[in-house]
This record gives structure tokens, sequence and C-alpha cells, in this order.
């Protein structure tokens, strides 16, 4: 009888667990399922909800303002440092050019001078 009694034992110990279990599902059903009730459907509740959803999608484009901000600020260092360079680039061209100008304007006053002393020790051999 020791048997029977522990076999009768484990099934009522399973149907109890099952009941439970069922019982506590339908429970947590019929509270999803049902509508909410009217009081918390409030148009204050709603225009809290309202507000907050629009305060997360300011959030969401400010920080996607910001970086674009942080990256056009950095393409344009970029661009700076580039243009910064050109300009050092060019002044150091512009710098030369200017050396090899005052050398030959140099070299064409040194020819004129040559050319008046051949001039003068021309003049004065006559």
């Amino acid at each position: 009888m020791s048997a029977k009694s522990r076999s009768f034992n484990r099934r009522a110990k399973r149907l109890l667990v099952a009941v439970i279990v069922l019982g506590s599902a339908s429970l947590v059903g019929v509270l999803a399922i049902t509508p909410r009730s009217a009081e918390l459907d409030s148009p204050s509740h709603a225009l809290a909800g309202e507000a907050s959803m629009r305060r997360s999608v300011d959030a969401y484009a400010a920080r996607y303002t910001g970086l674009a901000e942080y990256y056009d600020a950095a393409k344009n260092a970029l661009e700076r440092g580039r243009e910064a360079y050109a300009a050092r680039l060019t002044g150091q061209a512009e710098q030369a050019l200017t050396k090899g100008h005052s050398s030959a304007l140099g070299m064409e006053a040194y020819a004129a001078r040559c050319a008046g002393i051949a001039e003068h020790y021309a003049a004065t051999t006559q």
C-alpha cells in the first residue's frame, strides 16, 4: 500500500503544481488583456507620456547634432591645416622667386656698371 500512496502523492503534487502554473498564467493573461481603466488614461497621463517621448526625441536629436558638429569641426580643422600648409609653401615659393628676381636685377645692375666703366675707359682712351 505504501507504493500506491507514494505514487498517489507524486501525482497529487504534480497536479497541484500544474493547477498553480495554469492559474498564474491565466491570471497574467487576464491582466494583460484587460483594458486600462479610465483613471490611468487620463489626459494628464497622456500629456506626460507625450512630453516624455518628445524629450527623448529631442535628446536623440541633440546627441546626433553634437556628433555632426564634432565631426564637422574635425574636418574643418584638417582643412584649416591644409590651407595653412599651402599658404606656407606659397610664401616659400614667392620668397624663392623674389630672391631669384633680385639676383637677376643685381646682375643687370652689375652688367650696367661694367658697361658704364667700359664706356668710360673707351671714352678716355680715344
